[in-house]
């Protein structure tokens, strides 16, 4: 049976254009991390694209497949991508942020 992929993230500052581009949905806890690493903004989006990626980063960490990983490195890890997103979601008004959060196909958020 084939994987099922998530939606991604949509860019919230280029309509049509991937922010993250989609994942397997039956993806560990590692293959997440290892695949959004290699997406992190560099610092010229804006903050909408900012909170768009680090909220995906944490909703797809959450309901990831468990895998091998230290327990510590992965609490770590999580605590530290849900801070991102709270700080930018703090730092933006409310209607900037409708239509961030990812969904996988059958519609349940990431």
């Amino acid at each position: 049976m084939a994987d099922t992929n998530t939606t991604g993230i949509s860019d919230p500052d280029r309509p049509g254009q991937w922010l993250v581009p989609p994942w397997p949905e039956n993806a560990t806890f590692c293959e997440i991390a290892g695949y959004f690493s290699e997406r992190t903004p560099l610092g010229g989006e804006s903050r909408a694209s900012h909170y768009a990626f680090y909220h995906g980063f944490q909703k797809a960490l959450e309901s990831a497949r468990p895998d091998q990983s230290d327990d510590h490195w992965r609490a770590d890890l999580l605590r530290c991508i849900t801070q991102c997103a709270d700080n930018y979601r703090r730092s933006q008004p409310l209607g900037q942020l409708r239509g961030q959060v990812p969904h996988t196909e059958s519609g349940a958020t990431r």
